[in-house]
């Protein structure tokens, strides 16, 4: 597991003696698994306020999120930037509505979120629907370029007011800023849907005042989206874009860093369907690696939705491969790229709007499972959306952790809070290990990470009868035997791990669980029914390992020793074996912890081996 928190304490496997034991290492399959279970896998009975992991899995406390509104009735934003335009230390959020013409400020009047006032920065500008924040004038605020059908604007941030600047008459759908001649100042790329070229405009002055129009592409494509990003990591800014009437999406070598010279590369062609059009484009290091990748969110009228990253192989742009994050997102228009739960990796956040009318009007994150952007878990945070557009994330209420902010072009605008929950617990099936006999357990070990300020502890119970497991112990924090809390013997076992912080977003992080039982059961009692392997001599032991290999019938049978990279390093048993138990000493074997697998051919049995020096 990736390192998650800052100041842990770690509680290793105990240095106790056992003859055998069960792992839990994995809980990503989820809850809905009562038992009982000869082995746990990766499923467990039930939980609160927990999150499982992934390949790897670990366990920890939940995020949840509350919905608050900045506007609760009227339109809202087609397009929203959430920049802090007063420079007073919080966010604010300013977005186009394209219905009626206008742009509106909304301020964060207490800092946290709870209060806000709309204003009007801008009206008459017909049918605008594209803004991107930039200091134009270079005096130290935010301004705005925005596009409509009347053309490309610019709004000046006065300090006191603001001031519309009018740069060309081209109808605009998407607008972006950037420095794309590398001369210190920002500039800006524009076009419309169903037009053939992209171009973008200078600033020639540096501070707004006058601009000239050049050319990035003419004939061929028809952009829908588009971002200004170093995507081959040159040193200058390109152009991205997504293909209106393919499923496609290229971009546009800078060659002479001065926008004066462009090359044209596939990122990714027939992306889905041929009907497929993509809404959201975003150019961020999704993998961590240092370059930027290419992430889409894209519907069609079929209905089609679909959110995907294209990731940049090479870290230059030349090399891409595409990867699913969500197949049935209908009407995916929007999406952002946020580690929004603390875990050292990256989120994706998505609408689902009703761009064609096949909408599920949605705002959900896609939680990156295990951190190798290969499972992702959707969540949906507001299904009460009627036209969700936009999709941003920022720490809104200043607590040092991020939230999210949606924009709705029906029902005004609204923000998510995003917290730890401060307790949880999660219940494993019940286990009823190989051999059928009763048993006595005997010890619970775990590895796991425990902040300050948080608390982690266990509760057990065994029961000859799996309908009425009886009550939970006490919870223990520290891994140990467990004798004193249970019958002896019995037959099933169940565990139950509390979490509790006192310090959000902190939380402790279980890694992997092991119960370790005696098998011999009551004297007397019959032969198991299934194979077995269980360790006779001390677990950890000084450097001579009994094993006992009991087969309950006639056959074919591999006892393997492996290291913990997955190396064979011994195999103590191999080929036609009688019924009954076979007793095997391993020595020389070098201090470390070891897998002994016992395969059966329909069987297949593990058991942990710890080797002293």
């Amino acid at each position: 597991m990736k390192a998650v928190l800052p100041l842990f304490i770690t509680l290793c496997l105990t240095d106790q003696m056992w003859a055998a034991g069960t792992q839990q290492l994995d809980w990503s399959a989820g809850p809905g698994v009562p038992g009982p279970v000869t082995y746990w896998e990766e499923s467990f009975d039930s939980d609160s306020l927990i999150s499982w992991r992934g390949a790897g899995g670990y366990v920890i406390l939940d995020f949840l999120s509350t919905l608050h509104l900045i506007q609760a009735t009227g339109l809202g934003a087609t397009e929203m930037e959430v920049v802090d335009v007063d420079s007073d230390g919080d966010f604010d959020v300013v977005g186009c509505e394209q219905t009626y013409d206008k742009v509106y400020l909304w301020r964060n009047l207490n800092g946290t979120g709870g209060i806000w006032e709309r204003i009007t920065i801008a009206e008459s500008l017909t049918d605008v629907r594209a803004i991107d924040a930039t200091d134009m004038d270079q005096d130290g605020d935010p301004d705005f370029a925005v596009g409509s059908s009347d053309g490309s604007f610019w709004l000046e941030n006065t300090g006191s007011g603001w001031a519309t600047h009018q740069v060309s008459t081209q109808n605009v759908d998407c607008i972006q800023a950037g420095d794309i001649d590398g001369d210190g100042d920002s500039d800006f790329t524009a076009w419309r849907e169903y037009s053939y070229s992209g171009r973008w405009y200078e600033n020639l002055d540096g501070v707004g005042g006058a601009w000239q129009e050049h050319t990035v592409w003419q004939g061929e494509y028809a952009a829908l989206c588009g971002r200004l990003e170093d995507l081959d990591a040159d040193g200058d800014v390109d152009v991205l874009i997504s293909q209106e009437d393919l499923p496609n999406v290229v971009y546009f070598e800078n060659l002479d860093g001065q926008g004066s010279s462009w090359a044209v590369h596939v990122v990714c062609s027939a992306i889905g369907s041929v009907y497929l059009q993509w809404f959201g484009l975003e150019a961020s290091d999704l993998d961590l690696d240092g370059d930027f990748d290419v992430i889409v969110a894209g519907s069609d009228p079929m209905p089609e939705g679909m959110v995907a990253w294209i990731e940049n192989l090479d870290g230059t742009g030349g090399s891409w491969q595409k990867h699913s994050i969500e197949n049935s997102l209908v009407g995916a228009n929007s999406i952002s790229i946020e580690d929004l739960d603390g875990d050292g990796d990256r989120d994706v956040m998505a609408t689902s709007g009703s761009k064609f009318g096949w909408d599920e009007n949605l705002v959900v994150w896609y939680e990156n499972i295990d951190g190798e952007e290969t499972v992702w878990n959707g969540h949906e945070l507001d299904t009460t959306t009627a036209d969700a557009c936009d999709v941003a994330s920022v720490d809104m209420d200043g607590d040092g952790d991020p939230d999210v902010v949606a924009s709705d072009n029906f029902i005004g605008m609204r923000w998510y809070e995003f917290s730890r929950a401060t307790s949880g617990w999660l219940e494993s099936s019940i286990l009823d290990p190989p051999g059928g006999s009763q048993l006595q357990w005997t010890d619970l070990s775990w590895e796991a990470t425990v902040p300050p300020g948080t608390i982690l502890t266990f509760q057990v119970r065994a029961s000859n009868d799996p309908a009425d497991m009886g009550d939970w112990s006490p919870a223990f924090a520290v891994p140990g035997g467990i004798t004193q809390y249970l019958p002896e013997p019995a037959w099933y076992f169940q565990y139950r791990v509390n979490m509790m912080t006192g310090v959000p977003p902190g939380s402790p992080v279980l890694d992997e669980l092991l119960v370790q039982y005696d098998p011999v059961g009551i004297e007397g009692g019959p032969e198991p029914t299934e194979p077995c392997l269980t360790v006779l001599s001390g677990n950890p032991s000084s450097g001579v390992v009994t094993l006992d290999v009991y087969l309950p019938e006639a056959g074919s049978a591999i006892l393997g020793i492996y290291d913990l990279s997955g190396r064979l390093v011994s195999k103590p048993l191999e080929g036609s074996q009688e019924t009954g138990h076979q007793q095997l000493t391993l020595t020389g074997l070098p201090a470390g912890c070891y897998h002994a697998v016992l395969d059966c051919g329909t069987e297949r049995i593990q058991a942990r081996l710890v080797v002293l020096r």
